[in-house]
């Protein structure tokens, strides 16, 4: 059975100044780096260890704690927790690490310009912006340009449903124009068919129900690929089994939620590969990488994936995330409403650069 992708365990100790520790933090390979005003989470232990016993921190409960001595223990506020409790939900979320509220913090005070302005707040918020986006890219192995801030997972899972289903109708209009016709699995030729999408079915809401609301509104055929009752993962096997002529895009989670089950996310996308070479219609790959980022190791090019979504409050951030894009409108199809660079639709705002 495949090793499922460990939780961190937070225990509690005896208030110390309101600043309470949380132990067996478990960080991605691929962090990135910290510049003083944008969270990245593999510099959150270093930074601490330099700088807990001689400075001053914003803890969760919004105050200042000085002086304390360090005790090699990364330390987080939790409030409305007793001494004698141990928060153990952290795949439903965790606690914001208090380098986080400070930067958030200095986001306000100072960058609260229009990152579009030439002026020095707007200025500053774009740099901020700027210097978050290579720390969330360098965190799972990509560029800065491949990565769109999002309101939260949800939003970016929706971004790539959004974008197969747009990009298989290009594809389709552009075969009409080149006067090709649409070969069935069966032989046959006719109208081109719905998009085909294919899940796993253990996958998050967010994807599950936009599945189910394209396949009530018959916007897109989907197919639920059921997991292994042995391994508990979904096998590579029988996602190609499932794979049709109208397949536009797979998408699996990377990390189970409930069972922390690895999925086979690099063999998959391999597989795939080689089947797109003898396709009309690539079939893109998304993989939902919440529960993953910060326990295990993510690469999304060793991965292979088009799309991989970064969930920010599975690993003490706020609720928010972002998407990457292999290469988005270039390499991978992009279709968003408008706005942030043409890529999302809502504008560059700097308290998104804490994912």
């Amino acid at each position: 059975m495949s090793e499922p992708a460990k939780a961190s365990s937070g225990t509690r100790e005896p208030r110390d100044h309101s600043h309470h520790s949380v132990d067996g933090r478990a960080l991605s390979n691929h962090s990135a780096a910290s510049d003083g005003h944008t969270f990245t989470p593999s510099r959150a232990l270093d930074d601490h260890h330099a700088h807990s016993h001689h400075s001053d921190t914003v803890g969760g409960n919004g105050h200042t704690h000085s002086g304390l001595p360090f005790d090699g223990r990364i330390h987080t506020y939790i409030p409305d927790m007793d001494e004698d409790r141990i928060y153990m939900d952290y795949n439903a979320t965790t606690p914001l690490e208090p380098q986080v509220i400070q930067a958030v913090t200095e986001a306000l005070h100072e960058a609260w310009g229009n990152p579009s302005s030439t002026y020095t707040p707007g200025v500053k918020a774009k740099k901020i912006i700027t210097q978050a986006r290579e720390n969330v890219a360098r965190m799972v192995g990509g560029k800065a340009d491949d990565i769109i801030f999002t309101s939260g997972g949800t939003e970016a899972n929706n971004l790539v449903f959004r974008s197969a289903l747009e990009a298989y109708r290009e594809s389709c209009r552009a075969a009409e124009r080149r006067g090709e016709s649409h070969h069935h699995d069966n032989g046959s030729t006719s109208a081109w068919p719905l998009p085909h999408i294919l899940v796993s079915n253990v996958e998050h809401d967010s994807v599950r129900l936009t599945t189910e609301h394209l396949l009530k509104d018959a916007t897109a055929d989907v197919t639920s690929v059921a997991v292994s009752k042995v391994t508990g993962r979904v096998e590579v096997e029988d996602v190609l089994a499932a794979v049709r002529s109208s397949t536009c895009l797979i998408s699996i989670m990377m990390a189970n939620n409930e069972t922390g089950v690895l999925m086979p996310i690099r063999e998959l996308c391999q597989r795939i590969r080689f089947v797109n070479r003898q396709r009309q219609h690539r079939i893109l790959l998304h993989t939902d990488a919440a529960q993953a980022i910060g326990k295990v190791r993510v690469d999304a090019l060793d991965l292979g994936v088009d799309y991989l979504t970064i969930v920010g409050h599975k690993f003490y951030a706020p609720r928010i995330g972002a998407l990457y894009v292999n290469g988005p409108g270039t390499t991978t199809p992009l279709y968003p409403c408008c706005l942030e660079g043409d890529r999302r639709g809502a504008s560059d705002q700097a308290l998104r650069t804490h994912p």
